[in-house]
């Protein structure tokens, strides 16, 4: 209805407001509790976005949105899990709430749950292997959300740079430049490792975004080899 589309586009005008829209948090907290799932997922995106720009998180609200994630609607549980991601420390408390999201049914849920994961710090850093395996996920939301993560989650991300490079053969052009971006921004010797890899792929993709994105990457990785020496 215009009702409800006029709430969900309020609620998101919020989010963009930084210290001002969190002067309306008990209002936008309110509509957690909204009939509609547009106007609860918006509710739960705002909250993410307002914690994110203020750097401050209440444990109260957190709560809430992660009492989110148990809806039966998969767009308010994808959006409570990714806003929690980016609760800070609330987000490292409700750890177990991100990480039950990998196994959700619905591939936006699973795909927001990678990048909730990379707002836990270092313990969340402990489920790079989870993320790993959802680099070979059937649906390509997960698979470019999952390679995005895995640079994100340090040397514990860098352990699956060959699984990483698996996806260099993948069929979607946009999956093998997000899987080229990742190994770029790796570190470590696991990364190193498949720079003839990279350039490689810089020389022969048959797609030139990816054979752009192999160059730069190529690049980056021979700069950092070269200032270690």
């Amino acid at each position: 209805s215009f009702d409800e589309e006029v709430r969900v586009q309020c609620t998101c005008a919020l989010a963009g407001l930084g210290e001002a829209g969190a002067k309306y948090e008990d209002r936008i907290v309110a509509l957690l509790e909204d009939p509609s799932p547009l106007v609860v997922a918006a509710a739960c995106y705002s909250l993410g976005a307002l914690a994110e720009a203020t750097k401050t998180s209440s444990t109260t609200i957190a709560a809430q949105v992660a009492d989110c994630i148990k809806d039966k609607h998969p767009a308010i549980r994808g959006t409570a899990v990714g806003s929690l991601g980016k609760m800070g420390e609330e987000a490292v408390a409700r750890l177990e709430d991100i990480t039950q999201c990998f196994n959700d049914k619905v591939g936006y849920v699973r795909a927001q749950a990678c990048q909730a994961i990379c707002g836990c710090g270092e313990i969340g850093q402990m489920y790079a292997g989870e993320v790993a395996r959802l680099l070979f996920d059937e649906d390509e939301r997960v698979k470019l959300a999952a390679v995005t993560a895995i640079p994100k989650l340090g040397q514990r991300g860098a352990a699956f740079a060959e699984e990483t490079a698996a996806l260099l053969e993948d069929a979607s052009a946009e999956v093998r430049v997000a899987a080229v971006k990742a190994i770029g921004n790796m570190q470590g010797f696991e990364a190193k490792a498949l720079l003839p890899i990279i350039q490689r792929v810089a020389e022969e993709d048959e797609q030139d975004q990816v054979r752009s994105a192999a160059e730069a990457a190529a690049a980056s990785m021979r700069a950092l080899e070269d200032a270690a020496e």
